[in-house]
């Protein structure tokens, strides 16, 4: 019998034991322990089913210290799914590849709540898997660290940026909105440099986003750079408005975008010598908003 039989051969429907959804409703911090102490004795698949990460989820939200042992049970499943693992029929990897995955955001799940009801053990488990290597791993771990707003993760974050800069450079979104929702200075210099790069334009948008609600006045000169650029110039015009930029200057800027032959184009000679001069009078304008 392959692996995929073992896990996803047909079987009897049965009525689902638990109702996530109630016991959430009603703050049954007992009855959800119970999915996570009565759900693997179904089989592998049941550990790591989606209801069990619900019930995960769901303590999280909760934020009672009686679920951390449970918890923590759950970033242990990662025994079941190796013996698992080794004794499999290679012939349904992808069924496997499917288990590791359930497995995978179950464990981030764990982790996320365990950070919510206050343990180091489950941020520190998040800042582990920002250097995972796969990219929803990653991607999980990133916004469940940005929701959690714990700064301690801003370090990591920023070295994850620097990284995917080089290795990833259309997959790194998701750091760059999270970076934003920390307003942290430490990530200026890095996301000016996806703004100012050639790469992805959702990226680049993102990283102006970002630039705004971090409000430093060192991202003004760049966000100008990019107002001129159709396809940044929308997203480089909000985050000068945050940064606190006089109205005339971001529409000059854009009405001299509309009018370049071709602004999907970077800024040639001349374009960035009348780049640079409305970039000191938006840092001019900066410092009168703030006396």
């Amino acid at each position: 019998m392959g692996i995929f039989d073992k896990f996803f051969g047909e079987k009897k429907e049965k009525e689902e034991p638990f109702n996530i959804g109630d016991l959430k409703e009603k703050r049954d911090v007992d009855g959800l322990i119970k999915v996570l102490r009565e759900d693997p004795k179904r089989g592998v698949m049941s550990a790591i089913s989606p209801l069990s990460r619900a019930a995960t989820s769901a303590l999280g939200e909760i934020g009672d210290e009686r679920a951390v042992v449970s918890l923590i049970r759950v970033l242990g499943w990662k025994n079941i799914v190796e013996k698992t693992f080794h004794s499999a029929d290679r012939s349904g990897f992808s069924a496997f590849k499917k288990l590791v995955d359930e497995y995978t955001f179950t464990r981030i799940a764990a982790a996320e709540a365990l950070a919510k009801i206050g343990q180091e053990r489950g941020t520190e488990y998040l800042l582990q898997a920002l250097k995972d290597d796969g990219f929803y791993v990653r991607k999980a771990a990133t916004i469940s660290l940005a929701n959690l707003g714990d700064r301690r993760a801003v370090k990591a974050l920023v070295e994850c940026l620097n990284l995917m800069i080089r290795k990833f450079p259309h997959i790194y979104i998701d750091v760059i909105e999270a970076l934003g929702k920390f307003k942290s200075s430490e990530a200026v210099n890095p996301l000016i440099r996806v703004l100012t790069e050639p790469g992805s334009a959702s990226a680049r948008r993102a990283a102006a986003e970002a630039l705004g609600k971090i409000n430093n006045k060192r991202a003004v000169e760049p966000l100008i750079m990019a107002l001129m650029e159709k396809p940044i110039g929308e997203k480089a015009a909000k985050a000068l408005r945050d940064l606190g930029v006089e109205e005339d200057i971001i529409v000059r800027g854009s009405e001299f975008a509309a009018k370049r032959d071709n602004p999907f184009l970077r800024l040639s000679g001349g374009e960035l010598r009348l780049a640079y001069r409305l970039a000191k009078e938006a840092l001019e304008s900066v410092d009168r908003s703030k006396k």
